[in-house]
């Protein structure tokens, strides 16, 4: 059976407890990140050394690449489509469809930062107390496959008024590159799950020894 009693020596507690915190500021970055990019649709930063790095925001990201040429190509629809993407309502959708898709990514790196910190207190049971934590992690990593391609659609309907051609919204959409996380999402948690069940198998049995 598992045990929930295990050391670290101070060296290598010191180091999955730096390596958590470094999973709590990347998380932090996300959040703002979102956040940015709720704000600004279509936000993008272009890094092309030697040349310093630049704003290249622009509606126009938010569609696929193959798209984008033909929106521009037509001066009304191009009006158009930047006239919808700009009105209060389509941007509090796009915020929330933005929510969606970084959103399990932001609870997937906190949840294993704060693992990383509990397992690297002195004083054993840090395995006990990240054990919760992994769990969350893993609901967030199956989340986060699932709202992949909820994304897709989601945004499709939010800028669909926004062209005059639906054709042009066709996102493409592999269900093989999702079905992997998936899969490994799942398979990390019910080896999360059955640690948990034997460490409390194991303190069933020692109550009666």
């Amino acid at each position: 059976m598992a045990s929930s009693n295990y050391s670290l020596s101070h060296k290598k507690a010191r180091t999955i407890r730096w390596m958590g915190m470094g999973f709590l500021l990347i998380a932090l970055m996300l959040v703002v990140s979102t956040a940015t990019n709720s704000l600004v649709p279509g936000m993008s930063i272009e890094c092309d050394l030697p040349r310093p790095c630049h704003d290249a925001s622009d509606p126009m990201n938010l569609l696929p690449d193959a798209s984008r040429a033909a929106v521009r190509a037509d001066p009304v629809m191009h009006r158009h489509y930047v006239d919808w993407v700009a009105r209060p309502g389509v941007r509090i959708a796009l915020a929330v469809v933005n929510l969606i898709a970084f959103g399990p990514t932001t609870a997937l790196l906190l949840s294993l930062g704060m693992a990383f910190r509990m397992m690297g207190r002195q004083g054993g049971q840090g395995l006990v107390r990240a054990l919760p934590w992994l769990r969350w992690a893993c609901r967030a990593a199956i989340l986060l496959a699932v709202t992949q391609l909820l994304k897709q659609f989601l945004l499709s309907a939010v800028l669909l008024l926004g062209v005059d051609r639906p054709t042009l919204l066709d996102f493409t959409i592999d269900f093989n590159i999702t079905l992997l996380p998936l899969l490994m999402a799942s398979a990390a948690y019910a080896t999360v799950w059955a640690l948990r069940a034997g460490m409390r198998a194991e303190e069933d049995l020692a109550r009666f020894v």
